[in-house]
């Protein structure tokens, strides 16, 4: 039977009650969205999550980016497994094209399955007979979660069931200051994963992870974790290099929006596609994430579906997109890979 707990700790005789309304509350709206692309920083340093608590200041600017990748948020009808993980409302996919599908409403974030591809052609799926709901909605400091979770895992042509449960605490909430800046309205959570796997024996792994999300931004600013495989522990540590608002804010006009490319990411070499709904003159401008303008073109666009192409001109990495037309402003991130 599945187990679900969710404990708001409302200590009302420690605590004044303006200092409760002042603490921030993380929920839907800090979730990713279909279209989202995220560029993180990863470290190869050591994990060092900092104190838990209220009012924390957590100076993370000692970490140092080894590498920059992405996660890109699609439709889960659009992706490879789209039958297999039909619950999923919205698809994560990496850098290293592992797909993450997600089941997102009001109650919260549950995993219902994972996949990607193994060497050159064979596969592998985590598909969930029980959706393991990691993170509640919504939280703030002090509130608590727990789920049991069970499913299949196959791969190179064996089938092995998988349970396990998650333990979530939303632990601290406060300011976090990272090498890109400083973040307000923060709350830290930490949860304990583990995992029983059998095949013939069994064997055990855990996950423990530290996310920092702000109620002002969208996706996680930072996380760290440990994962132990059942014979060595691994650190992972990244951050968000430009995290994107809860609620899309208008560039100097309330009809600014966002145009959704693809493919995105997309090579230097591919051409760009993106549909427009009417007649107009636009001047697309592409800018990198420290604000330097790399690429610019004068377009005359109609509607329907329009392309684009950056002629090899343009170097892997992330960019703002900016179609300014006499009306409005429209900005999307765009990733353009090797």
């Amino acid at each position: 039977m599945k187990r679900v707990h969710i404990i708001h700790l409302v200590l009302w005789a420690l605590v004044p009650t303006a200092g409760i309304m002042a603490q921030p509350v993380i929920g839907l709206s800090n979730m990713p969205q279909v279209g989202d692309s995220v560029i993180i920083a990863l470290s190869n340093q050591p994990v060092a999550p900092g104190t838990a608590g209220a009012d924390q200041t957590w100076d993370m600017t000692w970490i140092s980016a080894a590498e920059e990748q992405y996660f890109v948020y699609e439709d889960p009808a659009v992706t490879p497994w789209a039958d297999l993980f039909d619950d999923a409302t919205i698809c994560g996919r990496s850098w290293e094209d592992y797909y993450s599908y997600y089941h997102i409403d009001a109650t919260g974030v549950a995993a219902v399955g994972y996949a990607g591809v193994i060497g050159l052609s064979d596969t592998f799926t985590m598909d969930y007979s029980d959706s393991e709901l990691f993170i509640p909605l919504d939280y703030s400091f002090g509130d608590s979660h727990a789920d049991d979770f069970a499913g299949t895992s196959t791969a190179a042509g064996f089938s092995l069931p998988f349970t396990g449960d998650v333990d979530f605490e939303a632990d601290g909430y406060g300011t976090l200051i990272l090498p890109t800046g400083t973040y307000e309205n923060v709350v830290r959570y930490h949860f304990f994963r583990t995992q029983e796997i059998t095949f013939g024996t069994t064997t055990t792994t855990t996950k423990e992870q530290w996310a920092w999300v702000s109620s002002d931004y969208r996706f996680w600013l930072l996380l760290m974790e440990e994962n132990f495989d059942g014979f060595s522990t691994t650190p992972l540590i990244w951050y968000d290099k430009a995290p994107l608002p809860a609620v899309p804010v208008a560039i100097g006009s309330a009809e600014n929006y966002s145009v959704r490319l693809f493919p995105n990411p997309v090579s230097a070499q591919q051409s760009l596609s993106f549909e427009w709904n009417e007649q107009s003159n636009a001047v697309l401008t592409l800018t990198d994430l420290h604000g330097r303008k790399v690429w610019q073109r004068n377009m005359e666009l109609k509607p329907g579906m329009q392309s684009l192409s950056f002629d090899g001109q343009v170097d892997a990495g992330c960019y703002l997109l900016q179609i300014a037309t006499e009306k409005a402003d429209h900005v999307t991130r765009l990733i353009v890979s090797e």
